[in-house]
Formats: structure tokens, sequence, C-alpha cells
């Protein structure tokens, strides 16, 4: 099992390294007929202070957690949707890396993207999709997240079936 999880790991490094430069907000890519890899794009811009964003990222994380990750959610439109086996969730910056999170300093903006790799039990016949459910972040040293209604407003990374 850990060799298929890795192998798609490489394929979709190849196809992101191949692949033309986009500036899409938010995009997914079908790997093979179980696994998806959504990408959403996210900037900070930090004023008042140092900020700091988490690395690690997880679906099984909701707005009412309190916990030092990015959480996101998986939905699909079929109703039969099969089980997702693996799912990889990890946010990828420039930013500079302080521990477990990105350091930015103060007046500065820096540009993420939340990459989630989904792996279902059977093919997905339906739509797919990616959002952030959670964004904790830190201004010099305290936490604080952000809000449901600002976390409406990011893009949607969604898979449209064929």
């Amino acid at each position: 099992m850990k060799t298929q999880t890795i192998l798609v790991a490489v394929v979709a490094l190849f196809l992101l390294t191949t692949a033309p430069n986009q500036t899409q907000a938010a995009e997914a890519v079908k790997i093979n007929d179980t696994n998806v890899l959504f990408m959403i794009d996210f900037s900070v811009t930090a004023s008042g202070g140092a900020y700091e964003v988490p690395i690690a990222a997880s679906s099984r994380v909701s707005y009412n957690d309190r916990v030092d990750i990015v959480g996101y959610n998986l939905q699909t439109s079929d109703p039969e949707t099969p089980t997702i086996t693996t799912v990889t969730g990890l946010v990828l910056s420039d930013a500079v890396i302080n521990g477990s999170r990105y350091t930015i300093n103060e007046d500065e903006s820096e540009n993420f993207t939340l990459f989630v790799l989904a792996t279902f039990a059977e093919p997905i016949k339906g739509d797919a999709l990616a959002s952030i459910s959670k964004l904790p972040y830190w201004i010099d040293g305290r936490r604080t997240t952000v809000h449901q209604n600002q976390l409406d407003d990011l893009e949607t990374s969604v898979l449209v079936s064929e």
C-alpha cells in the first residue's frame, strides 16, 4: 500500500513540475480513476506584527477545533461516494520555515498553496471538491484564526466529472 501511495505522490509531483505555469487560485487534477490532487492558493499579508502559518494540514479538522494545523473538507456530488482510503494535506510556500510554521515578517506578503492528495477506494463518478475549513495563524506569537465568513470567501478546488 505504501508503494502505491509513494508512486501516486511521485506522479503528482511530476505532473506539477512539467505542467505549464498557471496562476489559478484553486485547481484539481485527476491523476487516475481513484486519485485526485486538489490545490488551493491563498496569500497572507503580515500587518501589525510578524505572522506564522502552519505547514501541516488535516481533513479531520473542523472550524470549531482548537488546533495548530490547517483544516480542509473533501466532498463529492455522488451520494454513493466511495470511501477515501488515504488523504494527505500539506501547505507549501517559499516563506521561511521556523519549526512547524512558515514565518512572514511584518508588512510583507507570502503566497501559500494547500495541496491535498486523496485516494478513493473506487473510481469517483461525480464532482469532487476541497475547501479550507480551518486556518489558524499567529501574530507575534499570539494564536488566532481566520473567521468562518472569510473562509467562505476562499477559493474551492473542484474536480468536474467528465
